[in-house]
């Protein structure tokens, strides 16, 4: 959703949305096609480059997907850092974050989001107990702001 609301309120933004999964990444591809500043990428954010697999999420009525062991969705994984230099993007602005509990492996390293300056994440304790405070210890200089099931880090 956060990637067909943004670009027509902000022309001038540039969207990456990565999404793993491969029927939610062709809604993607279709959602986004009349906006030129979004770039879909079919990749799971990760601790490091590579490849997963996705399995369906036990934890979440809505029909979502998280990384497990032996899941029958293999997928690339990338590293912020990797997919900020594949795209030309020095920093980032709004961070939306929505995976499933894998909160630990993209953002538990303080570097990993030394360019970004606000964070918007679901925040999925209930699937992997340790998630808030693994994102709050790396976000540290941040502030807090807690909205419905949203966590707002403002720099």
């Amino acid at each position: 959703m956060a990637s067909i609301l943004c670009p027509p309120r902000f022309a001038f933004a540039r969207v990456i949305s990565v999404k793993p999964e491969p029927l939610n990444f062709a809604a993607l591809v279709r959602n986004v096609a009349p906006y030129e500043n979004v770039t879909p990428s079919r990749a799971a954010l990760w601790n490091n480059d590579g490849e997963i697999t996705l399995g369906s999420s036990d934890a979440s009525p809505k029909g979502a997907f998280q990384v497990v062991e032996n899941g029958g969705t293999r997928v690339a994984d990338v590293t912020m850092d990797t997919l900020m230099r594949e795209t030309g993007i020095e920093t980032i602005d709004l961070l939306k974050v929505d995976v499933e509990g894998a909160e630990k492996e993209v953002l538990a390293a303080r570097d990993r989001i030394k360019k970004v300056r606000i964070i918007a994440i679901e925040l999925d304790d209930c699937i992997r107990p340790g998630c808030q405070s693994v994102v709050e210890a790396a976000a540290i200089g941040f502030h807090p702001d807690q909205r419905c099931e949203v966590t707002f880090f403002v720099r």
